[in-house]
């Protein structure tokens, strides 16, 4: 095929190495290389540098293997070369630099190690940079800043350290730039602020500290503005000051992500001019104040999350205007009084999140228009009362945590995770929670909930973890308990359950942490208990435990806690 210019084979399932001399003798005038999304290994054979008529290569998404070979700097008519997606080692040959046509360089998701050669900044056509998700390291080269037809540079996830280079500024073409999860550190640098054109910024998993520069606020063409999740060393935040005023100049962003720093103060008003908005995270800092009723004028936002902070005082009426959102999560702060019945004009509302707050009184009736809701979570609040039966009845929900429990909750049918933990519950547990044929997850502990463990325990076999500790439940523990096969956790402790603990406990083989501890259970420990081989703790303390330490104990050889103090047991250690 000595005719031929170009040559596209791609998104097949072609599976083979390419002949080692595949450019030796024919393919001299091929222009165009299309072979990705196929499942082609081996080596890059060298001899495609004979392949000089070569514009465009593209090896994306096979199973190659082995270093960029240093011969494909001699394709000096390439204009866009993509290796994205295989199994490449070793380093960035410095003889890319060679390729002085190239608009586009994309060698991501590989295993390339090593630093970003400085001959890169050769390419002075190269419109994308995109090396990330690999193992490159080393600092980020100042002369990248000869690159000044960048409109994408993705450097995330690697190893890269030091600081950004403040030369980084010259690169005033940008659109997208991704720092995300490196090593990078020190203050982010203010001539960042003077790429004008940029899109979207990444700069979270980092190292960063001090300030957010107030010339963020030039950049007003951001769409996207992610500098999450960056600290000094270890688990320990480093304190960045305010949210600068600056950052309301940039009405055109559509997410930003601020979480897990430590901001301090109130958040500026000004925040509030970013009615573009779909995304807010705030969450993980030290924001403190009430939240603005200013906030109902970003109508367009879909997820809004200030969890984890130290807000105070009603949370505003004004939020309820937020007619877009499907997740809010305001849990973890120190909010307080009523949820008002304007919730339920939030119909798209798919998460609610509220828990661990000193939220009061009733759940209102109105939350049942949230007919859009999966996930609900307001434990660990005051509430008083039950949710409203009607909704619990008509909710496709899979996921809850709320207040007092209502008989009607055995409807959801599709539930998985039951969390009604650290509430004032009182009374037994509705026997229809013992019906609900998905539950896998069910967490009742720190209430005030009482009577005896229904034997319909043993009908729900998908559960795999129970917590029922700390509350005034008593009676035996039933034998059924031993027909839930998959079982991983079951927590009892801090009870009034008593008598003997049943031999059915044995069948529970999966179970790798029990807990009983706390209670007035009686006689001696049966030597099934032996066969929970896969346990890990085991605390049975401060009970009425007579007779001797059964030998059978010794076969849970994964066992890091094992407790009975405070109990009559006699005997031997053997």
């Amino acid at each position: 095929m000595s005719t031929l210019e170009d040559l596209n084979l791609r998104n097949n399932s072609l599976s083979s190495s390419l002949p080692f001399d595949m450019c030796r003798h024919n393919l001299h005038r091929l222009k165009r290389l299309r072979i990705s999304y196929n499942a082609l290994y081996g080596e890059i054979p060298s001899s495609l540098e004979q392949c000089s008529q070569l514009e465009y290569v593209s090896l994306r998404s096979n199973n190659f293997s082995g270093n960029v070979p240093t011969q494909i700097g001699k394709l000096t008519l390439l204009q866009e070369l993509d290796m994205g997606a295989n199994y490449l080692s070793g380093i960035i040959p410095k003889e890319i630099a060679n390729l002085s046509m190239l608009q586009w360089l994309g060698l991501d998701n590989n295993k390339l190690s090593g630093d970003i050669p400085r001959e890169i900044a050769n390419l002075r056509m190269l419109q994308r940079l995109d090396v990330n998700t690999n193992n490159l390291s080393g600092n980020i080269p100042k002369e990248i800043d000869a690159l000044t037809n960048l409109q994408t540079l993705d450097l995330s996830i690697n190893n890269f350290s030091g600081d950004v280079p403040r030369e980084i500024g010259n690169l005033t073409m940008l659109q997208w730039l991704d720092l995300d999860t490196n090593e990078l550190s020190g203050s982010i640098t203010k001539e960042i602020g003077s790429l004008t054109n940029l899109q979207v910024l990444i700069m979270s998993f980092n190292s960063f500290s001090g300030h957010v520069p107030r010339e963020f606020g030039n950049m007003t063409m951001l769409q996207s503005l992610f500098i999450g999740i960056n600290k000094l060393s270890g688990n320990i935040l480093k304190e960045i000051g305010t949210i600068p005023k600056e950052i309301g100049a940039l009405t055109t962003l559509q997410t930003l992500r601020m979480d897990l720093n430590k901001f301090s103060g109130h958040l500026p008003r000004d925040i509030w001019n970013l009615t573009m908005l779909q995304n807010l995270d705030l969450g993980y800092s030290k924001l403190t104040g009430t939240i603005p009723k200013e906030i109902g004028a970003l109508t367009n936002l879909e997820t809004l999350s200030m969890d984890s902070s130290d807000f105070s005082g009603h949370v505003p009426r004004d939020i309820w205007n937020l007619t877009m959102l499907q997740n809010l999560d305001l849990s973890y702060n120190k909010l307080s009084g009523n949820i008002p019945r304007e919730i339920g004009s939030l119909a798209n509302l798919q998460i609610l999140t509220m828990s661990w707050n000193s939220f009061s009184g009733h759940v209102p009736r109105e939350i049942r228009n949230l007919t859009m809701l999966q996930e609900l979570y307001l434990d660990g609040n005051n509430f008083v009362g039950s949710i409203p039966s009607t909704f619990v009845s008509e909710s496709g929900l899979n996921i809850l945590r709320l207040g007092d429990i209502p008989e009607e909750i055995g409807r959801l049918t599709n539930l998985q995770s039951l969390g009604m933990s650290s509430n004032k519950l009182k009374g037994p547990l509705p026997a229809t929670i013992f019906s609900m044929p998905s539950l896998e997850y069910a967490d009742f502990a720190y209430n005030e909930l009482s009577g005896s463990l229904s034997s319909h325990i043993g009908n729900m076999t998908s559960l795999l973890r129970i917590g029922l500790e700390f509350n005034h439940f008593s009676g035996n523990i039933p034998k059924e308990i031993g027909r839930l096969g998959n079982f991983e956790r079951l927590s009892m402790s801090g009870n009034n359950f008593s008598g003997s603990l049943p031999r059915e406990i044995g069948n529970l083989t999966t179970m790798f942490g029990l807990f009983l501890h706390n209670n007035a259970l009686s006689g001696n420990i049966p030597k099934e208990i032996g066969r929970l081989i896969n346990l890990e703790e085991l605390q049975l303390e401060v009970n009425d435990f007579d007779g001797s330490l059964p030998k059978e104990i010794g076969n849970m050889t994964l066992l890091s806690y094992l407790w009975l103090n405070d109990n009559n047991l006699s005997g031997t250690i053997s």
